[in-house]
């Protein structure tokens, strides 16, 4: 028994105690330590799961929203009615979303936004219907005075939403906050065991800084950009446990989401059918260029054209056909053209484009070419060649006008002249 017996004062009890004390020390660190960082990832995972589960049907319903808008559009130009139930599906399927977001919404400034754009939206949608019920056609004048304010009630529900995934980025931030409290904690616990056992706090605290407080670092550094809205960053770990899953969860989130973003982006400045840019954004584009043309002094012209009896053709082969012809002609405009050049659907069979940097008398070679290659595209119709052909009027900046309102005014003067004159021509604005 004598071997088992340690005298209190002795050296091998004071190691033993010392090591013991270290032990428990250590024991007790990672007991608290381990409970700080559970908080901490915790605190990433439930970022993530917002992010996931709040914020992407914010964006799924933003685009349902946009494409509301499509049947409408197109319901004015062919006037079918399988173009009005594809509306009404769309109005369903936002009205369930609506519901469910609502549902699972707690917040009551988030509620509120919600519901604005609820109501932004069942405004849309009476608008649409009243489109549709009054069977209008996309060149009457009512028509476009409708549509307009159908499309300011889409942009209002949108921009509502778009409010709330602000306040659901600020939850994002919270969380983050959070986690970076309990950091702190975390390093103070570390720093009170480099004062008791000053060799293994050395050791473990490399080692925590390399195993645990790295990832987390890049953690809250990727939820914090991602929350800004940069979501091309791309997290990096070395490590192959529960935060380099986490950070795969992370990784594969933001580029759904970037997806989203971008594909929400496309839609919101393409056309359809041809895929030129819409009406929306070839005026934003238009006002974008005469304002680099104020300060560069550079001409701009402005292309306006018209497929010369179209409506006819629509009427004779169906509008399948019209829009298979819609399609070919917006390829020919678009081979034509220069890269910097900006082609745009401006609604109907008319179509724009500007032309920076450029004169009138430069304009027309261009706009001869575009004439010239769908007078010579055979446009096969029922094993029967048929041709089409395009008027086109032109308008030089600052020449015929002084903002973007007058300078549509002009080149539209002028394919009006280019129509009155035979079709199949280009004028240029006569001022």
């Amino acid at each position: 028994m004598r071997m088992f017996q340690i005298k209190t004062n002795s050296l091998k009890f004071k190691i033993f105690s010392a090591l013991a004390f270290i032990f428990l020390s250590v024991i007790l660190f990672g007991v608290i330590v381990a409970s700080s960082l559970g908080h901490v990832t915790s605190d990433f995972e439930n970022a993530t799961k917002l992010t996931r589960e709040r914020i992407n049907p914010i964006i799924n319903l933003q685009n349902r929203l946009l494409q509301a808008a499509k049947p409408i559009n197109n319901f004015l130009i062919s006037g079918e009615d399988d173009k009005i139930e594809s509306f009404l599906r769309s109005r369903t399927k936002i009205d369930s979303a609506f519901a469910l977001i609502k549902n699972d919404t707690e917040d009551g400034e988030t509620l509120d936004y919600i519901k604005e754009s609820e109501a932004a939206w069942t405004k849309a949608s009476v608008q649409g219907l009243n489109i549709t019920n009054s069977r209008y056609s996309y060149s009457d004048m009512s028509a476009v005075v409708l549509m307009k304010q159908f499309d300011d009630s889409i942009e209002e529900a949108i921009f509502k939403l778009d409010r709330v995934e602000t306040i659901m980025s600020k939850e994002v931030e919270a969380q983050l906050d959070s986690a970076r409290k309990e950091r702190r904690l975390a390093n103070i616990l570390i720093a009170v065991l480099w004062v008791l056992t000053p060799v293994l706090s050395i050791i473990a605290g490399f080692w925590l800084i390399k195993v645990i407080l790295r990832p987390i670092a890049s953690l809250q550094e990727g939820a914090r950009r991602i929350g800004q809205g940069d979501l091309d960053h791309h997290l990096t770990l070395q490590a192959n446990d529960e935060f380099k899953n986490l950070a795969d969860d992370f990784n594969s989130m933001a580029k759904r989401l970037k997806r989203s973003r971008d594909a929400l982006h496309q839609l919101a400045i393409h056309d359809g059918l041809t895929g030129l840019y819409n009406h929306r954004e070839f005026q934003r584009l238009l006002r974008q260029e005469i304002e680099r043309s104020k300060r560069s002094e550079d001409p701009i012209s402005l292309l306006f054209l018209d497929i010369d009896n179209f409506k006819q053709f629509n009427d004779t082969f169906g509008h399948k056909q019209g829009d298979m012809a819609l399609e070919t002609i917006s390829r020919l405009i678009s081979a034509q053209v220069r890269q910097i050049d900006s082609t745009a659907r401006y609604g109907g069979e008319e179509f724009s484009v500007i032309l920076p940097t450029t004169k009138a008398t430069e304009a027309t070679v261009i706009a001869e070419r575009i004439r010239q290659a769908v007078n010579t595209e055979p446009f096969l119709v029922k094993n029967q060649v048929q041709q089409l052909s395009i008027s086109i009027g032109i308008a030089e900046y600052p020449t015929d006008a002084t903002s973007p309102a007058e300078l549509i005014e002009a080149a539209d003067l002028a394919l009006y002249t280019a129509k009155r004159s035979g079709r199949d021509r280009v004028c240029l604005n006569s001022g």
